[in-house]
């Protein structure tokens, strides 16, 4: 496993894996020491500091603990498998473990580090519904489970192409 460790970083997915992380902390960091409330699209897109001591949507908001648990165990549970059959994946599953990994650890680093919780800031207005504020982990927790349902869907209609 610590062959695939070098590389799953020799070819560029730790890297992107560490950018990422990079990023979600910077923006973090950048949000809450300048307390950010920007419009950037007026009546649609915001920067806007903000807490959430819960998961997505606040769910099992003020379960810091917990939720930090949940993400450790995810992280390196998820991390474990991936290494361990790291050679079975293509570039796009690589891609998709490494955005979901980074947003698994990123939000792990807000509940187990900040008793405030995560660290939120993109907010998106449609209209009179205003869109759950959320941040570069979350995003890269999205796109890597899209990623990894529609790589998922692909792998089912080829395995159907070849019975």
């Amino acid at each position: 496993m610590k062959n695939n460790v070098i590389l799953w970083f020799k070819q560029g997915y730790g890297w992107f894996f560490l950018i990422w992380l990079g990023l979600d902390y910077g923006t973090k960091i950048w949000a809450a020491s300048t307390n950010v409330n920007l419009t950037i699209i007026p009546n649609f897109f915001y920067l806007a500091y903000s807490r959430n001591t819960g998961a997505a949507w606040s769910l099992f908001s003020g379960q810091l603990p917990l939720l930090a648990l949940i993400s450790f165990a995810v992280g390196v549970g998820f991390g474990y498998i991936y290494l361990k059959k790291y050679s079975t994946f293509d570039h796009y599953h690589h891609l998709a473990i490494s955005l979901f990994l980074s947003g698994t650890w990123g939000n792990f680093i807000d509940r187990a580090f900040y008793e405030e919780g995560v660290i939120d800031f993109l907010s998106f207005h449609f209209g009179s519904y205003v869109f759950p504020t959320f941040n570069i982990a979350d995003t890269g927790l999205t796109l890597g489970v899209i990623g990894l349902l529609v790589l998922s869907f692909f792998d089912k209609k080829k395995e159907n192409s070849n019975e």
